[in-house]
């Protein structure tokens, strides 16, 4: 259970005796806060004390009002805010893609000339071993036909 505060306070000239669950500190920072508004009120406005009180308080809630809105607005950018650090995040990380294929592409020429000398090296086998079997089928024809001519 919150523990009650008391405290007398003194508003535009009266005593007010205050209880809440707030501390005493903050009950008598309130009650200054209402003291000088009516006063700066009362500077300007020659009214009842009531009226004063309700022009002070008007006073209060509307600057309470456009703290709230202004609570909402830095809300909002909060919000704004975080959205724009995760589409950052997703843009570091295709940046970072970008680069690494960048790189790789720098690399590429090199590598392909690799894979091309790779490539003609195993063509020059092909062709060698395709003579080699040539010169061999060569050999064979000629080696048959002796024979056929034996066998006559």
């Amino acid at each position: 259970m919150d523990e009650k505060n008391s405290v007398v306070v003194r508003v535009f000239g009266q005593e007010y005796s205050i209880s809440g669950s707030i501390p005493r500190e903050q009950i008598m920072k309130l009650a200054d806060m209402v003291d000088q508004r009516m006063k700066e009120v009362a500077e300007s406005y020659k009214g009842s004390i009531s009226s004063v009180a309700v022009l002070a308080a008007m006073n209060l809630a509307g600057e309470l009002t456009e703290r709230e809105d202004m609570v909402g607005q830095v809300k909002d950018m909060n919000d704004k805010l975080a959205e724009a650090q995760r589409y950052n995040d997703v843009l570091r990380v295709r940046i970072d893609e970008l680069n690494k294929a960048l790189e790789n592409s720098k690399n590429a020429p090199e590598e392909s000339q690799k894979l091309i000398r790779e490539l003609e090296a195993k063509c020059r086998d092909v062709e060698s071993s395709f003579f080699d079997i040539q010169m061999e089928n060569i050999h064979l024809k000629n080696e048959l036909e002796a024979l056929r001519k034996q066998l006559r």
